[in-house]
C-alpha cells in the first residue's frame, strides 16, 4: 500500500506491465484476478495498518519504532547506479515511505 507500482510504471517504463507477484500477468499460472485483490496504493491506510500493528514513533524523531525492540523502522535499499530509472524509483519510494514514518536509505 505504500508503493504505487502503477505510478512508477507510467513514470519510468510505460510499456511495461505492472506485476504484483513473481508470476507475470498473462502467464497461465497467474491468477487473472490478482489486480482486484492486491491492495491499492494508499498511504493513509498503510500508516493506519502500521499504527494498528504497534509501529508508532515512540521517541519523537519522526520514524516509527518496532514495538518489541524499540528500534527505528529503517531500511537500506541498494540500487545499481548506472540504471538511472531504478535510482529515480528508489528516491520516489523513499519519499512515500518517509510520509508514513519509515526511513529508507538508498545506496
Amino acid at each position: 500500500m505504500s508503493i504505487d507500482k502503477g505510478f512508477l510504471n507510467q513514470a519510468l517504463h510505460p510499456s511495461f506491465t505492472v506485476a504484483h507477484t513473481p508470476m507475470l500477468p498473462g502467464r497461465p499460472e497467474c491468477d487473472p484476478e490478482i489486480d482486484k485483490i492486491y491492495p491499492k496504493f494508499n498511504l493513509t491506510e498503510a500508516a493506519k495498518l502500521l499504527d494498528e500493528a504497534g509501529y508508532v514513533d515512540t521517541d519523537g524523531d519522526g520514524i516509527r519504532n518496532d514495538p518489541k525492540s524499540g528500534k527505528n523502522l529503517e531500511f537500506l535499499m541498494y540500487v545499481y547506479a548506472p540504471y538511472s530509472d531504478e535510482v529515480r524509483a528508489a528516491e520516489i519510494i523513499k519519499g512515500w515511505l518517509a510520509q508514513i514514518g519509515i526511513k529508507l536509505d538508498v545506496k
